[in-house]
Formats: C-alpha cells, structure tokens, sequence
C-alpha cells in the first residue's frame, strides 16, 4: 500500500497517471491438486520471472495470494501508453 500512495502522490505531482492490473492465472489450484504444492510454488516463481520481464522497470508486480497478482503501472501519459503493457503481460 506504501508503494501505492507514493506512486499517486508522484502521478498527481507530476500528471501522470497509474494504471492498477488483477491477474488471476486460470485453473492454477488444478497444477496444486495433481502436481502438488511443490512444484505449484516452482511454477508461481518461474510465471513471476516470466512477468516481470513484459514491465518497465519502475512498475511493481506483486502477488496478493495464491494465484493473485497485481500489476502496479507508473508514469502513464495516457490510457493508450498502458495497451502494449498489457499486451506484453498477455
């Protein structure tokens, strides 16, 4: 949350804006149920790797739980900027 308010407070500062993306990876507890926890958390860390590599540097990835994550957009001039993000993260 403290990273979220400091992102807002430089986006007003400096009018920008942020853009706030949920991820939710589909059928996820499937892999947890028959391929178990192990390699469920394997599998989440590699995928987090795999993220960060579609973001800018100064975005945030973080994971909100299990199969949840949120992706935290900096230094956006306008609604079209975030489309080829989103693209990337698809």
């Amino acid at each position: 949350m403290e990273r979220l308010k400091t992102a807002m407070d430089e986006a007003k500062r400096n009018h920008y804006k942020l853009a706030v993306i949920f991820i939710d990876l589909d059928r996820f507890k499937n892999i947890n149920d028959t391929l178990g926890h192990e390699f469920g958390d394997l599998l989440l860390k590699h995928v987090t790797k795999e993220m960060a590599k579609s973001v800018r540097r100064m975005d945030t990835i973080s994971r909100q739980g299990g199969d949840e994550f949120t992706f935290l957009l900096n230094r956006i001039r306008s609604e079209e900027d975030v489309i080829p993000l989103v693209e990337r993260i698809d």
